[in-house]
């Protein structure tokens, strides 16, 4: 669990990693979900040597995503999944 969000991550034995997202109501309104989704994307997207092949990550936010910016939820990947 990191702050601002929980990621669950497994093996797929597909050879390649994946992007799911589970973006509640306690969030906020449609238009907070929607850039709560694309923050997630985009940060998935640019950073995918950071995530190790072979498995399937869901990115769940909680209330307190937006506290963070984008560097503080980039960092705390980093440091997440840097050792894997």
């Amino acid at each position: 669990m990191l702050p601002g969000m929980t990621i669950v991550y497994r093996p797929n034995r597909k050879g390649y990693r994946r992007l799911g997202l589970s973006v509640g109501r306690k969030i906020g309104p449609a238009v907070r979900r929607n850039r709560a989704k694309r923050i997630l994307r985009e940060i998935f997207r640019r950073n995918k040597d950071l995530f190790p092949e072979g498995y399937d990550f869901v990115f769940i936010p909680r209330k307190d995503f937006f506290d963070y910016r984008w560097k503080e939820h980039l960092q705390h990947l980093q440091d997440a999944f840097y050792s894997l």
